[in-house]
């Protein structure tokens, strides 16, 4: 007997059984294993209007869908191949005039297919353009990283930056931090800044990074793909970059290679530094002082790079309990072309 059969079955007993008897609709329902009198009424109506066929379970009725036309929905399913990263607001935005849908079309459009998180997008991208990277493969990659460190052979040869979401601090707004890291000596320097900007990076590393080089200076730079530092829509005919930080990185003679997509265990050191600087020094300052500037929290941050860079001991492969200064200024020169074009 199906479900709908006893839903049938129960509501024609209970209206014999009232029909039948001489009680009033209150008092009926009233007795145990009645339904209200409110229920009660909607079996007499049905069943008045249509007879025992009224007393059946109906199918849950679901509003008409206003589906997408399948043409739209194959030009955002070809878009958001070739552009993953993008979101329905974006998505709805470049594809204004191609597609008669909006952002709401959009995410319906991306819920259907299961790829409305990025990570998901992202993923269905690759295997639509038969790259397969299964959850495997990348936790295999990460584990292989564990064992396996960007090898520089002496202080200088490779830097490793990356920018930092400090927080939302009351009357401050949001605050970033740009840091650099010597691969060779575990040597940081940070600097504070109110956004991730490409304009910030190139302040940081023309007035901060190269001038905290020291004669040793900076040969090649390890960092992500963030705007702050690159960009596809930065590109010339020819192919060329104009983004601003890569024309002052390539005046200053400094080779830039950017880390795979995903992978930002490639730049560890800037990883933990970041994850350093969060837990020795943010939380505690801000838990005792308040700060209500930028330049105040930048000024306690460099009294604690200075006494990180200098005193600290690191326990990691490269230092081996000594302070990167030792390393970073033990007397080791550079290689043969060596050059940092400051003028």
């Amino acid at each position: 007997m199906t479900d709908r059969t006893m839903a049938q079955r129960f509501r024609i007993h209970h209206l014999q059984a009232f029909l039948h008897s001489a009680w009033s609709e209150r008092a009926y329902c009233r007795l145990p294993g009645t339904p209200s009198r409110k229920t009660l009424r909607k079996y007499l109506q049905a069943f008045r209007a249509v007879g025992e066929d009224g007393l059946c379970s109906r199918d849950p009725r679901r509003c008409p869908a206003n589906r997408t036309p399948l043409d739209d929905e194959a030009r955002i399913l070809a878009y958001v191949k070739e552009n993953s990263g993008h979101g329905p607001q974006r998505i709805a935005n470049e594809l204004r005039g191609h597609i008669g849908v909006g952002h709401n079309g959009v995410h319906g459009v991306l819920v259907r297919h299961g790829i409305n998180r990025r990570k998901a997008r992202e993923d269905w991208a690759r295997r639509a353009l038969g790259e397969i990277v299964t959850a495997d493969e990348i936790e295999t990659a990460r584990q292989q990283a564990k064992h396996r460190h960007v090898e520089a052979l002496y202080p200088g040869q490779i830097w490793g930056q990356d920018t930092f979401l400090v927080g939302r601090l009351k009357g401050i707004g949001k605050v970033y931090h740009h840091l650099a890291v010597d691969l060779a000596s575990s040597f940081g320097i940070v600097k504070l800044y109110p956004g991730r900007t490409a304009g910030n990076a190139c302040d940081f590393l023309e007035n901060h990074w190269v001038a905290k080089a020291k004669n040793l200076g900076i040969h090649r730079s390890l960092q992500d793909n963030g705007t702050e530092f690159t960009a596809a829509r930065w590109r010339n005919q020819d192919g060329t970059s104009n983004h601003d930080f890569e024309s002052l990185a390539a005046r200053l003679g400094i080779e830039l290679t950017f880390i795979r997509p995903g992978h930002a265990w490639t730049n560890g050191s800037c990883e933990r530094l970041h994850q350093t600087l969060l837990h020795e020094f943010y939380i505690p300052a801000l838990c005792r002082k308040v700060y209500t500037s930028i330049d105040d929290l930048d000024y306690d941050l460099q009294l604690f790079m200075g006494w990180y860079n200098f005193q600290r001991t690191h326990q990691g492969f490269r230092l081996r309990g000594r302070a990167p200064a030792e390393i970073y200024f033990g007397g080791l020169t550079p290689k043969e072309g060596f050059y940092l074009n400051v003028a």
